[in-house]
């Protein structure tokens, strides 16, 4: 920080201190009912009044108590504190000394009443009707237009470069306004935000707020500061929900505390905006989903009512348009084995009311040792029984019991995607059960997979440039054009630069240069810096030289703490570039929208993240490189059992609980499925061949492996992701 920043910083430390819905309420010149304009002798007049007032135990004819009276003081005596508190209150007096003209004070005074009067108005109807609702609106819209307006104009800051002036303070000098300039965006549109955050229904405070003249990437960030905390009740919420193992359990609490949490984060952000709430509604829709396998693949009568409320629920839910499909499949299959049961169940009835229970119960025990523990083989059990003892109406699922099942004990329901075992595959299983007459029934089972449902992400990458000049390096800014890929990173860009335009970054992989511009200029992207990837291995190919790319870019954006609106673009090495010994992955950060940047530099120009940065990535996508590359490790068990598509990775160096032994490519393209034993059997004899080095006494391995969906949803290369981790299940180093 300059000399002059460290002596104006307490400028910017008071606007924060008052920044809210309170901001005019608590400005001191209110409190006091002095004049914005007041010397030293009529503000020590005023308060000596009132302190004799005070003591006397007489009012003191001002609408504040003693402490509040004492902190406005105190403010208005100190000149830093003080300027910020004139900037928020009226202007337009007769013993001004400034040579304004007279219109923008009046400007300013009419803004300042504006905004103040929408918070005071906002306050007053805690539940406003349609029309009060209007009248809001049109209060906050006309605030926002005139703040526009009036900082837009040079004489309002000149205005405050003639208060700096008069107060004449060694603390404050003219480069306040270059501080004050950029946070007031932010600070006269927070008290919109903070009311949204705290409302029972933040959708209409929310709207305002977003039409309030600020940048884009202003609200962004405040929004996603006041919604931080409600995405970490939500997570903590849905892995409770999830870890309490029964499905009735689990949708009930997704229900009563994960819903209205993703109802106030819809009143935030409008639907489809925010991946952080797509993400969080489509793994509530997950959880929902796997309570509905839960319950279809228990024991006792089939509750199929409960498997289609919860399905057509978590389809209401999700955002993700491949989970909304598989979860419409999952409704239809779910009509298809009801139908199934249906008929299986009259053949049944047929068989015991004309004495043949003993066939009956062969056809149901062919059945049962076909289903296994799917999708009603609970149902199956349940006539199985009933068949043997036969007195009544025969019950196999809810929707034909009339009212009157019971349902029996469940079976451990372990295989359950939140529960798995220590070899486990990390997929929604689903059955279906089809049934042909009388005699020759045949089961399909193993047919839904959510986790290979979703497309991946795809990553941006751009093909290693042909380098064959050098760029010339020049001290400070450039706005010459860049290079990026040179064999020797030396001759890069340095970390930091601007670059000017997505066109231009979108053309470097023809033209080998991307033109820059100076910081303070708007830009669209800047050099977040140069990853190494390789030291003196070999090239990794293609998929692992973007993993990695991907990972390092990933925990450099982490590192400047510049998720949420912003994303990394990148350049990875291909064969030719690696060899000739350019060994690393140039890292760019821009907006996720693509709006320039136009606030100055966004990143701070340095070096390697620290080895403890992690980042979020998934070990089950469509595609091999969309993963976290070979030998990272993830961070915790926890995200492992939420979700194996964003889990946090960091190096193997730091605290881990599994290390990514490789992604073996089991099936070819185009394979059609060959069966879940098969796979099953390929997948774990592939994973133990990657990790016959670990010893069998201390680590365990586990595998994540491609269902039938996988195989007709892509044509792909079917792989599994093997990962090895201690017995003890603690976490290890290195």
């Amino acid at each position: 920080m300059s000399r002059s920043s460290e002596r104006n910083a307490a400028v910017v430390a008071e606007l924060w201190e008052i920044a809210g819905p309170k901001m005019y309420r608590r400005n001191a010149f209110r409190v006091t009912e002095l004049g914005t304009v007041a010397d030293a002798g009529t503000v020590r007049g005023r308060q000596q009044r009132v302190s004799a007032a005070e003591q006397a135990g007489v009012d003191t004819g001002l609408d504040a108590d003693a402490d509040e009276l004492r902190v406005a003081f105190d403010r208005i005596r100190d000149a830093p504190r003080r300027l910020v508190h004139e900037l928020f209150w009226l202007w337009d007096a007769p013993e001004t000394t400034c040579s304004c003209v007279q219109s923008l004070h009046l400007d300013h005074d009419a803004a300042v009443r504006a905004h103040s009067a929408a918070l005071d108005r906002e306050a007053q109807l805690t539940a406003p009707d349609a029309a009060e609702q209007r009248e809001l609106a049109g209060l906050w819209g006309a605030a926002g237009r005139q703040w526009e307006a009036l900082l837009r104009r040079a004489a309002f800051w000149d205005h405050v470069r003639h208060r700096i002036a008069t107060l004449n303070d060694r603390r404050l000098d003219g480069s306040a306004v270059d501080l004050l300039r950029p946070e007031l965006a932010a600070f006269l549109v927070k008290p919109l935000v903070e009311l949204a955050a705290s409302a029972d229904d933040p959708a209409r405070l929310a709207e305002a707020a977003r039409a309030w003249p600020a940048p884009s990437s202003v609200l962004d960030d405040e929004f996603e500061r006041i919604a931080a905390p409600l995405f970490e009740t939500l997570q903590s919420q849905l892995r409770q929900a999830v870890e309490a193992g029964d499905p009735y359990k689990t949708v009930a609490a997704v229900q009563n505390t994960v819903l209205p949490l993703l109802s106030r984060l819809g009143g935030l952000f409008p639907r489809g905006r925010n991946h952080r709430v797509s993400n969080a509604r489509d793994d509530a829709a997950t959880a929902i989903n796997n309570s509905a396998h839960g319950v279809i693949c228990a024991s006792g009568v089939l509750d199929d009512a409960a498997a289609r409320e919860w399905l057509t629920l978590a389809q209401g839910i999700a955002d993700d348009a491949a989970l909304r499909q598989v979860l419409g499949r999952n409704l239809a299959e779910l009509d298809e084995l009801v139908e199934a049961l249906d008929q299986i169940g009259s053949q049944i009835k047929e068989l015991v009311a004309a004495g043949r229970s003993r066939a009956a119960k062969s056809v149901l025990r062919q059945l049962l040792a076909q289903a296994g523990d799917g999708a009603g083989s609970g149902a199956l059990a349940e006539l199985l029984d009933q068949a043997g003892t036969w007195d009544g109406p025969l019950v196999w699922r809810t929707g034909n019991s009339g009212g009157s099942a019971t349902r029996r004990p469940r079976r451990d329901t372990s295989h359950q995607a939140w529960s798995p075992s220590p070899v486990r595959s990390r997929r929604v299983r689903w059955g279906v059960i089809i049934a042909f007459a009388v005699a020759v029934i045949l089961v399909v089972v193993w047919m839904i997979d959510i986790g290979a449902a979703s497309a991946p992400e795809r990553p941006v990458v751009t093909p290693a440039a042909t380098v064959t000049t050098t760029a010339e390096r020049t001290a400070g800014q450039r706005s010459e054009p860049a290079m990026l890929s040179d064999h020797n990173r030396e001759n890069n860009a340095p970390a930091g630069t601007c670059l000017a335009t997505k066109q231009g970054w979108d053309d470097y992989r023809t033209t080998s240069n991307i033109p820059t511009v100076p910081c303070d200029e708007p830009h669209w992207g800047e050099v977040l810096g140069y990853a190494d990837l390789g030291g003196d291995s070999r090239y990794p190919g293609e998929n692992q030289a973007i993993a990695l790319t991907r990972f390092h870019c990933g925990r450099m954006l982490n590192h400047q703490r510049l998720t949420g609106s912003y994303e990394f673009e990148s350049i990875y090495p291909d064969h030719s570039f690696w060899t000739a010994g350019g060994k690393y992955a140039a890292c760019v950060a821009r907006r996720a929208d693509h709006a320039l940047l136009t606030s100055g530099r966004v990143t701070r120009p340095e070096g390697p993240p620290p080895d403890d940065v992690a980042t979020e990535m998934g070990l089950w996508s469509a595609e091999i490189w969309a993963n976290a590359p070979v030998r990272s490790c993830l961070q915790s068990e926890k995200d492992y059992n939420r979700s194996v598509h964003d889990v946090s990775i960091v190096l193997c160096s730091q605290s881990h609980w599994a290390r990514i032994l490789g992604y073996p490519v089991l099936y070819p393209r185009g394979t059609k499925w060959p069966g879940k034993k098969a796979v099953l059997a390929k997948a774990e004899a592939a994973c133990t061949r990657v990790s016959t080095s670990w010893s069998r006494d201390s680590y365990a391995m586990t595998y994540i492996w491609p269902g039938k969906e996988f195989f007709t949803a892509t044509t792909e290369p079917r792989y599994a992701t093997c990962l090895i981790y201690r017995t003890d299940n603690q976490q290890m180093k290195g």
